[in-house]
């Protein structure tokens, strides 16, 4: 064959370009989803709660400091201080945590990212995202959504630190995520270390000083305000820790499992929880957690090979699956087939054509021309084809072996996932006597890998013709969920709604009573009143109490002061004599009047 030939043939054959695999960022798009489900759908026209008040009055600079009761921490309102401390807009401080809480549920996922394959963690993200607690609770001013991210990233910091001795970025990460739990919720913290701690002793990767003092200097870092401010303020720990057991009621012994299950229909507090269960649908995924992330253990766990005890041939056995360690056979990989002297080498550059002889065809004379050019082109077609099909072949080995590396990378975090979240179940689950469900999002959190674990093994399982039917149910069900989930949403943010217009009519009736700042507020629903009022809320007793009667009368002599007094209730001694002031009707505020005292001598009154 000529030259001319040769070189015609190869130009039939186009150049295969090797196509670059690219990581699509499933997590963090399913991060911005997140932050933008909660600026569509929560955001707009929604209203700080009480206990908001009370973090964000500590940071604020247009509102006086509510009284800050033993239970709470400072955390979140350091959250908040970037925008509280020079706005007193709801709007602004909604969309700075909003767009944060997707920045923070990005960073507590990628703690993860050496530890479940992509679409796995992607998967977690979007089942705890899409809860209606999760996307409620996002833009506002409460720790538990927080001290979740730092549970989660503590959890898969520690997983990383034990596996990998040589990951210097693990240790610190898991030093920083409880640091981030301490300051959101102390508790929390406590009941997230003592699980990590059995582990680092148990686990051998983890029995190291480095994963030892990462989890003292993050519980020191975090819970430390909260101990100095007990002595500071409260008489030492022990007393700070006393009154927070008062306030919630006492801490022992109570099953509140089933209260936490009735106030999953949309609750955001349940005390007392003596009501009936009316919307069981927003609760059945709550059964389903449990199996689901016991199936997510069974996921990532060691499975019989499905050819037999020693698997398919090329596939190794069992504990060289668990480690990754796949044998393959001589000849079977692709440098051994690009070895000179095999019958695959195929040397670079231009693909080699059939030698023809003298006697025509295979062993033939040359040909030259048309025919002889079509012919070469056909073979070089042949033998391009061919070498598809080997790295077709190729492709698919190479993907078994992914699937196997993604199963190994799965295995072992299931329960440490498991463990850590029921450790942080406990307190809400048995030692109160109330439920709230975002108590439980730290535990919601960490059961979200073994629970997407569970779904994307239903959803890539090779069941044959079953697996359409299997896929469908799966997503049926997903979908159902997400729906369940986001009515339920909407449900509470149009009550907030309301509870932020109900708040907004009084603050306007009272200061049309000449109830204007600096003014003192007391009586019942006095904290979030005072600060949409802008006035300080003083309590003479109970949790928030921080002034006596005396005081609050010698108060009123001075400046303005008001006491808010339900319907059928008796104002005060000291303010009966004050000015009567019906405020707005609403299901907030059936029937409340305000009392405000006189104006001082030299102060204008309304």
């Amino acid at each position: 064959m000529s030259d001319k030939t040769a070189e015609t043939a190869h130009a039939a054959v186009p150049p295969v370009v090797p196509a670059r695999r690219r990581t699509v960022p499933w997590a963090a798009a399913v991060c911005a989803a997140f932050s933008l489900v909660q600026l569509v759908l929560v955001v707009p026209g929604s209203g700080l709660g009480w206990d908001e008040t009370v973090y964000t009055s500590q940071v604020s600079g247009s509102v006086p400091a509510a009284f800050f009761s033993a239970p709470r921490a400072r955390g979140v309102s350091f959250l908040a201080a970037p925008v509280a401390e020079w706005t007193a807009s709801t709007a602004a401080l909604r969309v700075w945590l909003a767009v944060l809480s997707g920045a923070g549920l990005y960073l507590a996922l990628r703690a993860w990212r050496s530890l479940l394959p992509p679409p796995v963690l992607a998967l977690a993200g979007g089942l705890f995202g899409t809860l209606w607690v999760s996307l409620y609770y996002g833009p506002q001013v409460m720790p538990n959504l927080w001290s979740a991210y730092g549970g989660l990233a503590a959890v898969g910091c520690f997983l990383r630190a034990a596996r990998d001795r040589t990951d210097r970025s693990a240790p610190l990460g898991l030093a920083l995520a409880v640091t981030v739990t301490g300051l959101m919720r102390p508790p929390d913290a406590v009941w997230l270390v003592l699980p990590l701690g059995v582990l680092s002793a148990a686990v051998p990767g983890a029995r190291r000083p480095l994963v030892w003092a990462a989890l003292a200097t993050g519980a020191v870092l975090g819970c430390g305000e909260w101990v100095v401010e007990a002595y500071v303020r409260y008489g030492g720990l022990a007393e700070r820790l006393h009154r927070a057991s008062a306030i919630q009621g006492g801490t022992g012994w109570n099953f509140a499992v089933d209260d936490q299950i009735r106030a999953l229909d949309g609750r955001t507090l349940c005390r007392p929880c003596d009501i009936p269960w009316h919307h069981r649908a927003t609760s059945a995924w709550w059964f389903a957690l449990p199996v689901l992330a016991a199936g997510g253990l069974l996921a990532t766990g060691d499975r019989p090979p499905p050819h037999g005890g020693r698997g398919r041939p090329g596939q190794g056995s069992l504990p060289q699956r668990r480690f990754g360690l796949r044998r393959q056979a001589a000849g079977d990989t692709p440098a051994a087939r690009d070895r000179p002297g095999t019958p695959d080498h195929r040397p670079p550059g231009r693909t080699p054509l059939p030698q023809q002889g003298r006697s025509g065809g295979w062993f033939g004379p040359p040909r030259t021309g048309a025919g002889d050019v079509e012919g070469a082109g056909a073979a070089a077609r042949e033998q391009g084809r061919e070498r598809e099909r080997d790295r077709g072949r190729g492709r698919e080995r190479e993907r078994d072996r992914g699937r196997g590396r993604e199963r190994d990378r799965g295995r072992g975090v299931g329960p440490a996932a498991v463990l850590v979240a029921s450790s942080l179940a406990v307190p809400y689950l048995f030692l109160i006597g109330y439920a709230a469900p975002r108590f439980l999002l730290p535990s919601y959190a960490l059961l979200a890998p073994p629970v997407a674990s569970c779904l994307w093994a239903l959803l890539t399982a090779r069941a044959g013709l079953a697996r359409p039917l299997l896929t469908t149910v799966v997503a049926a069900a997903l979908c159902g969920h997400v729906a369940i989930q986001l009515s339920t949403a909407l449900t509470d943010v149009r009550a907030n709604r309301a509870m932020r217009g109900a708040y907004d009519a009084v603050a306007t009736r009272l200061h049309t009573a000449g109830l204007r700042p600096p003014c003192v507020l007391s009586g019942d629903h006095a904290v979030p009143v005072a600060f949409y009022t802008g006035c300080a809320s003083r309590q003479v007793g109970g949790p928030d109490g921080s002034i006596t009667p005396a005081g609050l009368a010698a108060a009123a002599r001075t400046g303005a002061v008001a006491v808010l007094v339900p319907r059928h209730g008796r104002p005060p001694a000291y303010a009966r004599a004050w000015r009567v002031v019906p405020l707005p009707d609403s299901a907030a505020f059936p029937g409340y009047h305000g009392y405000v005292a006189p104006p001082p001598r030299g102060r204008p009154g309304p």
